[in-house]
This record gives structure tokens, C-alpha cells and sequence, in this order.
């Protein structure tokens, strides 16, 4: 169903809608304090044509809302905003912590399970949000560090409140933008087996996307992004529309904690401040430092896709004051097929696969520094079928497998690193492919 006015198709002035699961009432006429009762009803009330700011603000739980196809034009300089609000759900907690840093959080006796939490968000006293990348028995590592050591204080692992739920029948948030505005979707927790959301399109003059602070729980099914768009930890003011502080104001990506989030044909799509369980990116160009700024993921995968900038950069890439960008817990870690290239830049992690850490099918890697890697039950690299594997000349690679460093083959070691950066290449006529130390590189 195609969401649009009915009467009017341009906005005349800045608009506020207001939309509310429990209380709203599809009579009411959506300014605040009578919010409607559903999304449908809300987004009818916003024009077509997009020339001023406007905001849908979401609060408490829409169930089974149904299929939305939201189509707008956003003209250049005016923002679409769709916001769940600063409220919060509790999972789990107070806790007081005997385990604090600016970049770790935690109490003795918690006794989680590995990565329970991972996606959630933490709310530590007096600190701003962060999404958490990963957690281990007893301490939990947010995507970016704290400006200061918070002490022992009190934190709880939380989620937003506005929450859209489907279990019963399919329900979708499909956008299909145009124009060259901004839009941002943030603040929200999708839940349930049938719900999620998708940027169907956008014009390739929409100036940006913005997707924030949003976290998918349950379903498997993929959310897609078609296009350009920033994933990121930041937040747009839903009321001046002005972007918030990501010091001060929270940094919490994108988290889809099942299922698999994927791109097709992408210029131009970042992750910043995310947890992905899958990720993969189809038929376009990565550019520099796509995936950043905390970033875990435990599966990518490229297929004929380009990750290596027109300067070398790297599309992979550790930034300071975040937590380490880690791929990981998955089959393959990082999966690369059909003519797909990526490179990576020095210190990005690949762990704890149950099979190869990083396999290259046809395709081309470049190891742009000492990249990390262990605990993987495959090898560190597999390259096979006419694929190249290009390691920076001095910056030896510690990733590597119960298999060991490099295969050929998938069941044998073909080379170590310190091998190759002493022979300077390894070839394997089979699989026509081969590692080799290259000086081309920042």
C-alpha cells in the first residue's frame, strides 16, 4: 500500500506528526498530545512532495502494521525524520560496576553467557549510549570508548521502547525515496518473526540516508539497502532537526542481531557503530573506511563487489577510540566471490570461525597492515580459484588457523607469512592463485 495525502501533495510549513501504539486513535488528528492510533494513518497525513522538515514521531508498540511502502520526494536542504523517541527499555540490570575503563564496562559476578548482550545497547550512569559489540562472562565492550572512566556506577543493557512487532502476518517498512533531501530512521526496535525494513530505493540524487540507533531482534529475513546510505552511531534532533552531539548524545548503529542485512548495487553505504550477525554487500563499490567506528560483524560477504579505493584505501578499517572492528563467530568471516575485491586496513580482527577466517573465491584481497586473527578452525586466508592475495611489504599478518596462515587447497598450509614476506610471493598453479608482498600501498 502506497502511503500519501490524500488532498495535498507538498508540505506548506515544517510538520510534526505524532503516531501512538497504545494510547493513539486513528480519529485523533495526529498533532500532539492526539496522536494516531497507526503508522498508515500517521504517514497519510505527509505529503508527497517533501520541501520542508518534517518529523513522524513514534511512540510505544505497533503491532502487525502491515506492509508500508513510503514514498517521498525530499527536496534539497529539508530532512525526513522518523523517530521511536529517547525512551528506553530495561533487559537486564542495575548493575554496579567493579569493572570499568573508557572502554569496558562490567561487575564480577554477572556470569553471561558469550555475547548475550551484544547489539543491545548499555546505558551507563552519567554516560551516553553505546551499542555493545561484544561481551564475554562478566565485561561488555561498547563500539565507542567513554570519554573518561565512568567508576563504579550503575549501568543496564537496554533497547529502545518504540517498538514495531510482527509475529502473526508480514510487516514492513519499504522506502522509496527520491528528491535530494535527508532522511533518517532512527530510535526504533523492530521485533518479532515478520517485521523489519528496507530502503528500496533511492534516487541517485538523494543527498543522504540515515539509519540510527535501530535494532532488528528476531527475524531472519534480510533488511536490504538499495543505493546509498550511512549506518551510523549519530543522531539527528528529531524537534530542531539539527545532528546531535555523537559525544554527548549516544553512538549506537545499526544491530541485527538475526538474519542478514544486505546491499545491492551500493555507491556508497557505511557501518559505523554496528553489529551485524550478516552482512553482504552485492554488485557495487565500497569506499573508504565503509566499515569503521566499532563496527563487528560475524559474516561478510562480497560478491562482485569492489572494496579497494581508486587511492588504496581501505574499506575495512580500525578507528581510534572505538572498540577494535572485528568479523567474526560465523562460518567464514569474511567471504569474497566473483571477481570481488577487498582491502583492509592495519589492525582489523578476523576470529573465532568455524571454518577458514577470511575465504577468496575468484577475487582479490589486500592486507593493508597487520591484520589479526585466531581461534579459527579452518585457515587464516583460503584463496583459490584464480584469486590474489596482496600483503603490505613490512607488515607482517598475524591472522592464521588451526589449518595454519595461508591455503591453497582448504586441508593444507600452503605458506606462512613470514614465508611469503621473505620469498616475496607464493604461487599455486592449481588454483591459480597466489599471495604475493606488494609496495603500492599508503
Amino acid at each position: 500500500m502506497i502511503c500519501s495525502s490524500d488532498f495535498i501533495d507538498k508540505t506548506t510549513s515544517i510538520m510534526h506528526i505524532y503516531a501512538d501504539g497504545l494510547t493513539g486513535l486513528d480519529k485523533n488528528s495526529g498533532i500532539f498530545g492526539f496522536p494516531k492510533k497507526t503508522i498508515l494513518s500517521a504517514l497519510n497525513l505527509i505529503p508527497y512532495y517533501i520541501q520542508h522538515n518534517v518529523c513522524l514521531h513514534l511512540s510505544n508498540t505497533f503491532e502487525d502494521y502491515g506492509i508500508l511502502q513510503i514514498e517521498k520526494n525530499i527536496k534539497a536542504g529539508c530532512k525526513f525524520i522518523i523517530d521511536g523517541g529517547s525512551e528506553i527499555t530495561t533487559i537486564a540490570g542495575p548493575f554496579i560496576s567493579d569493572i570499568h575503563s573508557i572502554s569496558s564496562i562490567g561487575l564480577t559476578t554477572m556470569e553471561l553467557d558469550l555475547d548475550q548482550y551484544a547489539g543491545y545497547w548499555v546505558s551507563v550512569f552519567d554516560k551516553p549510549l553505546r551499542t555493545i559489540q561484544k561481551n564475554n562472562i562478566n565485561v561488555i565492550t561498547p563500539v565507542r570508548h567513554y570519554d573518561s572512566d565512568p567508576g563504579p556506577v550503575a549501568f543496564n543493557i537496554v533497547k529502545p521502547k518504540t517498538t514495531l512487532h510482527a509475529n502473526s502476518g508480514y510487516s514492513k517498512l519499504l522506502f522509496s525515496l527520491t528528491g535530494q533531501g535527508t532522511f533518517c530512521l532512527q530510535r526504533l526496535c523492530f521485533s518479532g518473526n515478520n517485521s523489519n525494513w528496507s530502503i528500496d530505493r533511492l534516487n541517485t540524487g538523494t543527498a543522504n540516508s540515515y539509519v540510527s540507533h535501530i535494532i532488528t531482534t528476531d527475524t531472519t529475513m534480510s533488511d536490504t539497502v538499495f543505493g546509498m546510505s550511512l549506518l551510523y552511531g549519530g543522531l539527528t534532533d528529531p524537534n530542531t532537526f539539527v545532528q546531535k552531539s555523537d559525544i554527548t548524545d549516544g553512538f549506537c548503529g545499526v544491530s541485527k542481531l538475526n538474519g542478514q542485512l544486505s546491499f545491492y548495487w551500493p555507491r556508497a553505504v557505511f557501518a559505523f557503530g554496528c553489529y551485524v550477525k550478516s552482512m553482504k554487500y552485492n554488485n557495487g563499490s565500497l569506499t573508504l573506511n565503509n566499515i569503521a567506528q566499532g563496527t563487528r560483524i560475524k559474516q561478510l560477504y562480497l560478491n562482485n563487489a569492489n572494496g579497494v579505493g581508486s587511492g588504496y584505501e581501505n574499506a575495512i578499517q580500525n578507528t581510534e577510540g572505538y572498540a577494535t572492528t572485528s568479523i567474526g563467530g560465523g562460518t567464514y568471516g569474511i567471504n569474497l566471490s566473483n571477481r570481488s575485491t577487498l582491502q583492509i586496513g592495519s589492525g582489523v580482527d578476523v576470529s573465532n570461525c568455524s571454518s577458514h577466517a577470511i575465504r577468496v573465491e575468484d577475487s582479490r584481497l589486500i592486507l593493508n597492515g597487520i591484520i589479526t586473527g585466531d581461534e579459527n578452525i579452518g585457515a587464516g586466508i583460503y584463496a583459490n580459484n584464480n584469486s590474489t592475495i596482496e600483503l603490505k611489504e613490512g607488515y607482517i599478518p598475524t591472522i592464521t588457523g588451526n589449518i595454519g596462515d595461508l591455503s591453497f587447497d582448504g586441508i593444507t598450509e600452503a605458506s606462512t607469512w613470514n614465508n611469503i614476506n621473505n620469498v616475496k610471493r607464493v604461487i599455486d598453479s592449481n588454483e591459480l592463485s597466489l599471495c604475493k608482498i606488494t609496495t603500492n600501498l599508503l
